[in-house]
């Protein structure tokens, strides 16, 4: 479902992939989280722990 989103707002191939694996990155992260309990400093956490050692660009956090 949200890939055809992306895609109809014609992001390219790479962006809806891209996209995607975060979200797949994201939702093993958060596996053994209730999901009541997902805040947004889990998402930061996420981003500290996944992102940062991968040295994505500042972009790619955005």
């Amino acid at each position: 479902m949200y890939v055809k989103y992306l895609q109809g707002k014609c992001y390219s191939e790479s962006t809806i992939k891209t996209n995607f694996t975060f979200i797949a990155d994201f939702f093993d992260y958060v596996q053994d989280i209730p999901i009541s309990s997902i805040t947004n400093r889990t998402v930061e956490q996420f981003i500290e722990t996944v992102f940062v050692p991968r040295k994505y660009s500042i972009s790619t956090y955005r």
